[in-house]
């Protein structure tokens, strides 16, 4: 019995380091996406969703 609930214990470990890994990597994706929004500002942006849409 110990045995399973110190298996049950380590997956559900690992299960939350991948999702904390996996919101990390996302926020950091967003943050980089937004310096770039702003360095090169929305007109850029603006342009490719009208290419988009047309």
């Amino acid at each position: 019995m110990k045995s399973q609930c110190n298996t049950l214990l380590i997956a559900t470990a690992l299960v939350f380091y991948w999702i904390l890994y996996s919101v990390t990597k996302l926020v950091v994706r967003v943050d980089q996406l937004n310096q770039w929004v702003d360095h090169n500002g929305w007109r850029w942006w603006l342009i490719t969703v009208m290419e988009v849409a047309y």
